[in-house]
């Protein structure tokens, strides 16, 4: 491809955001419908979206908004949307670690771990009496993580933002 070519095709790439990087989650999502093995809720996130989340924090610079992040997030909204919950897993009950929650809930993965502990955040499996969650393990269920984020979109400075327990 020439330089000319890639200039392009980058424009013309960003010129429609964000329909083509819409269209690249969709043929991601479909993919993973068809080549399925296990049921969704026992599905890592990264085994279908790959390291989408780490990668868009690439986007993010200091104090300003991340076109990606918003992107990404208006994505698994409507993903979620449109696969209500069901009595069989679908592609809104995949597995997500601290570091994806924390993503998408624009927060801290301390504040994650927080929100779990106050019952805002399930975690996919009965833990051991004393057993702390681990930063890699995929605990959380896309579907609650972008249920809270958008119980608290209504604050839209993308600033981390810190969920007060109401007391």
């Amino acid at each position: 491809m020439s330089d000319s070519d890639f200039n392009r095709t980058f424009v013309e790439y960003f010129s429609a955001w964000p329909d083509g990087f819409t269209a690249e989650l969709d043929i991601l999502t479909n993919n993973a419908r068809v080549k399925q093995l296990n049921p969704f809720n026992k599905t890592k996130f990264n085994s279908v979206y790959g390291d989408l989340l780490r990668d868009c924090q690439i986007a993010a610079t200091s104090n300003r908004k991340n076109k990606v992040l918003d992107a990404i997030i208006n994505y698994f909204v409507g993903l979620v949307d449109s696969n209500p919950k069901a009595k069989h897993p679908n592609i809104a009950d995949l597995l997500l670690c601290t570091f994806d929650a924390a993503v998408l809930l624009n927060t801290t993965t301390e504040q994650v771990y927080r929100l779990h502990q106050e019952g805002f955040l399930n975690c996919a499996y009965l833990q051991k009496k004393h057993e702390h969650l681990r930063a890699d393990s995929h605990v959380f269920y896309l579907r609650q993580v972008i249920e809270l984020q958008q119980a608290f979109a209504a604050e839209k400075p993308q600033t981390k933002k810190q969920f007060i327990a109401p007391w």
